[in-house]
């Protein structure tokens, strides 16, 4: 499992957060079948998103 962090602004747009995740899942490092787990939290200061890509099990 991979697992990618950033912190933004708390004014951050969800256009600038899809945009973050869809560079991640183009990037070499990510197989495109792979599973991807996103989550998106907030506090009074900031956004945080985390995005876990779980590898395939080859059976």
């Amino acid at each position: 499992m991979k697992t990618f962090k950033k912190t933004f602004d708390f004014y951050v747009t969800d256009v600038e957060l899809d945009n973050y995740v869809h560079t991640i899942l183009q990037s070499p490092e990510v197989d495109p079948e792979d599973e991807i787990d996103v989550s998106v939290d907030k506090d009074d200061y900031n956004t945080y998103l985390t995005l876990k890509v779980l590898d395939r099990v080859l059976n």
